[in-house]
């Protein structure tokens, strides 16, 4: 079975108000390394990516905010027909949101990015002014909350 075949886990979030206490226990228990991720850690939240031994990317991370008491584990589940897994877990009993849980997007043109899903999907992106000066865009699919977000990368170029 491959990384994104479907029903694996391919990325968890540990929501915590002790993330330190998190590393330590995994850490010693798994063998796991963490970086600090500086671009989205932001106030009081400390954003850690966790990484396995061996692996050139993150699988998770820790999302560390001192400030709250909430608890909590995201889980994202490779799918190959969300359809049908919605069905399947609507037959369990279990209700499923009719929406992305959440996506990223890079771009180095934001009003273009925004116009594109605008027109595409009829989404409505907005400037997440809480995002410490970086320029990152919310984007709102038709729910009250957002589903996901870009990051706008400046473009350099190098002499040599």
């Amino acid at each position: 079975m491959g990384f994104m075949d479907p029903g694996n886990v391919v990325w968890f979030e540990i929501r915590t108000a002790v993330g330190q206490a998190v590393k330590d226990f995994y850490g010693a228990l798994l063998g796991w390394d963490f970086a600090v991720d500086p671009d989205s850690s932001v106030g009081a939240v400390t954003y850690t990516r966790i990484m396995a031994p061996g692996m050139p990317f993150p699988m998770g991370a820790i999302y560390d905010n001192a400030d709250s008491p909430e608890e909590a584990l995201n889980v994202s589940i490779a799918s190959a027909d969300v359809g049908a897994d919605q069905e399947r877990l609507e037959k369990l009993g279990r209700p499923v949101p009719g929406s992305y849980a959440w996506f990223e997007v890079g771009t180095t043109d934001a009003e273009a990015t925004a116009d594109f899903y605008r027109q595409a999907f009829g989404w409505r992106c907005t400037l997440d002014e809480s995002a410490g000066g970086k320029p990152y865009h919310n984007v709102f699919t038709g729910n009250q909350w957002p589903s996901g977000g870009w990051t706008t990368w400046v473009r350099t170029s190098s002499t040599t």
